[in-house]
């Protein structure tokens, strides 16, 4: 009979040990799902901080890249107002800036030329302010003539020169 309970005794001491060992592994992989879990969403909170931060960063790239460039047409509206009676430059437009198509808004009104991206994402856009409010344009094309005439600032194709 000692031995049955020696025998009982040791299959229980068995059986709870097992019990506690598979306890110790359930808690085991619980503790391990949390922080798994919360180092996923750390990282998430970052990915999304970074790619903010990113965009933010590519869109102010992509507004001084439309600033210089409006500058750049700007300058030349200026100097051929500045250059007085008869001063004439040429000059030519890209067809896209950064891959993208671009527009450009005139408003002599204002003395402004503003350059648009034609992108629906983002509000992009870069502006020159222009010394003279006697401007008429004719139509933007890719190889453009400004040219003074009298006072008068003309942009037009230079096909239609002469």
């Amino acid at each position: 009979m000692k031995n049955k309970i020696k025998t009982i005794n040791k299959n229980n001491i068995k059986k709870n040990k097992i019990k506690k060992n598979n306890k110790n592994k359930a808690q085991a992989s619980f503790e391990f799902m949390q922080i798994f879990t919360l180092l996923l969403l750390i990282a998430t909170i970052f990915i999304a901080i970074f790619m903010n931060y990113y965009i933010n960063i590519q869109n102010k790239s992509i507004q001084m890249t439309l600033t210089n460039f409006a500058e750049q047409i700007g300058e030349k509206i200026n100097s051929a107002y500045l250059g007085g009676d008869g001063f004439q430059i040429n000059f030519y437009l890209p067809p896209k800036i950064n891959g993208k198509n671009y527009y450009l808004i005139l408003n002599s009104t204002a003395k402004y030329l503003e350059v648009r991206l034609n992108d629906t994402k983002f509000e992009n856009y870069g502006s020159a302010n222009l010394l003279t409010s006697n401007i008429q344009l004719i139509q933007w094309n890719e190889n453009q003539t400004i040219e003074n005439a009298n006072g008068k600032i003309i942009i037009k194709p230079i096909n239609l020169t002469g």
